[in-house]
C-alpha cells in the first residue's frame, strides 16, 4: 500500500514539486532518470536522506545537505564533504573540507592540504599539497614553496623539491638551489645543469 501510494504522489508531482508524505516523513523529488528509479530527497529530524521509489534508502537521513550534481550525489554533514553514486555507495567518505571535480578526477581539500581522488574514490594525489593545478594530463603540485609535477595516474613525473619549473613540451626545466637542470617525462637527465646568477644589469 505504501508503495502504490509513493508511485501514485510521484505522477501527481511529475510537473512540480509537492512533498510526498510517506509514513512519518516528507518526501521531495531530487531527480528522475528514464533509465533508472526516480529518488526521493527525505528529510527527518532536519537531517536529510535519500529513498527510492519502494521506500528503500539509497542514502541513510544523516546529511545537512545533498546536491545531485555530475551524475552523483554530493552530501554534507557537520562542514565535511563526501559523494555518493546513485546506488548508494560511497565513492568518497563524508571527511573532506571541501570537494569538487576537476576534469575527470575530483580535487578534495583536508585541512588546508589538498588532493586528487578519482571517480572510484582511489586516492591518486594524497593530500598533502598546498596547492594543485591540472594541465591537460598532468598534475602540478606545491608543497612548503617546493615544486613537482604528477600524471593523471598519480605517478611522479618531477619530485616536489624544486624551487621552479619551467615546462617544454614533453621536457622540463627546473630550478633548485639557483642551478637548472632537464628533465624528461620519462626519466631525470642532467643535460643543462648550470650555475644561476641574479644579473645586474
Amino acid at each position: 500500500m505504501q508503495r502504490q501510494c509513493l508511485l501514485r504522489d510521484k505522477r501527481q508531482i511529475s510537473g512540480h514539486i509537492q512533498p510526498v508524505r510517506f509514513g512519518n516523513r516528507s518526501l521531495y523529488p531530487i531527480h528522475f532518470d528514464i533509465q533508472r528509479r526516480g529518488k526521493y530527497l527525505v528529510e527527518n529530524d532536519s537531517l536529510k536522506g535519500i529513498v527510492n521509489t519502494y521506500g528503500s534508502t539509497v542514502i541513510p537521513c544523516k546529511y545537512n545537505t545533498i546536491e545531485y550534481e555530475d551524475g552523483v550525489y554530493y552530501v554534507s554533514a557537520g562542514g565535511k564533504y563526501g559523494i555518493y553514486n546513485t546506488y548508494g555507495s560511497t565513492i568518497l567518505p563524508c571527511r573532506y573540507n571541501s570537494v569538487r571535480k576537476e576534469g575527470r578526477e575530483y580535487l578534495v581539500e583536508n585541512n588546508g592540504l589538498q588532493g586528487i581522488v578519482n571517480t572510484y574514490g582511489s586516492t591518486i594525489i594524497p593530500c598533502r599539497y598546498n596547492k594543485i593545478q591540472q594541465e591537460g594530463n598532468i598534475y602540478y603540485v606545491t608543497a612548503n614553496g617546493k615544486k613537482g609535477i604528477f600524471n593523471r595516474y598519480g605517478s611522479t613525473i618531477i619530485p616536489c623539491q624544486y624551487d621552479e619549473i619551467i615546462s617544454l613540451g614533453h621536457r622540463y626545466i627546473v630550478k633548485r638551489d639557483k642551478k637548472f637542470r632537464g628533465y624528461t617525462t620519462n626519466m631525470a637527465l642532467p643535460y643543462c645543469l648550470v650555475s644561476f646568477r641574479k644579473s645586474n644589469a
